[in-house]
């Protein structure tokens, strides 16, 4: 199913998305798979109230949920960009994003963003917390995440330089699952602390 999932990645063409503003492609062929048994689950839950998270893929598919059902939240960790500025807003006028990145993560900055595309330009919805090993936040601050460009110079020095070169790949070890449940005990640790 990995490489499944890397294909639905791939394919980065936008497509309308009923709630509002463009959706990656991949990402909404994905929902669609899995839309008919959510709903179906969902509508023995009416009295419950609706927080979609998820981890990667995960997370895209929990915002593309959250956007057409009635959800209260939604926690990402890890999640590309799902849509356009449409799209995010759409989301956010009816259930508050709460986006959290670890370290170097480098799938948080795919699609690549460019400005110049404006409305069809990938953005993330909601509020980012940029979380670290040390247990250290920031909140809200979007420049704290690295750039694509950092991100991926940093991960190849790791691939040739000599010294380092038994070390993992930063911008895909902070992806892991694993390492966002550390960061994020880490992060508890540190609150308890202070």
């Amino acid at each position: 199913t990995d490489l499944r999932h890397w294909i639905y990645n791939v394919s980065a063409l936008l497509v309308e998305w009923p709630s509002g503003g463009q959706v990656h492609r991949g990402f909404a062929k994905a929902y669609e798979r899995l839309e008919t048994t959510l709903c179906d689950e969902l509508a023995s839950q009416t009295d419950k109230t609706l927080i979609f998270t998820g981890h990667s893929l995960g997370a895209a598919l929990a915002l593309l949920a959250a956007s057409k059902v009635d959800a209260a939240q939604a926690y990402t960790f890890g999640a590309p960009r799902p849509g356009t500025r449409p799209f995010a807003e759409a989301l956010k006028s009816h259930c508050r994003v709460h986006r959290v990145v670890h370290g170097h993560d480098f799938v948080t900055q795919l699609p690549q963003h460019w400005r110049f595309l404006d409305e069809r330009a990938f953005v993330h919805p909601g509020e980012v917390v940029h979380i670290h090993d040390d247990g250290s936040q920031i909140v809200g601050d979007e420049t704290a995440i690295p750039k694509p460009d950092d991100m991926l110079r940093d991960s190849l020095l790791a691939m040739v330089e000599w010294d380092r070169l038994a070390e993992p790949v930063p911008a895909l070890l902070h992806h892991a699952p694993i390492n966002y449940v550390r960061a994020l005990k880490a992060c508890l640790e540190r609150r308890k602390l202070s």
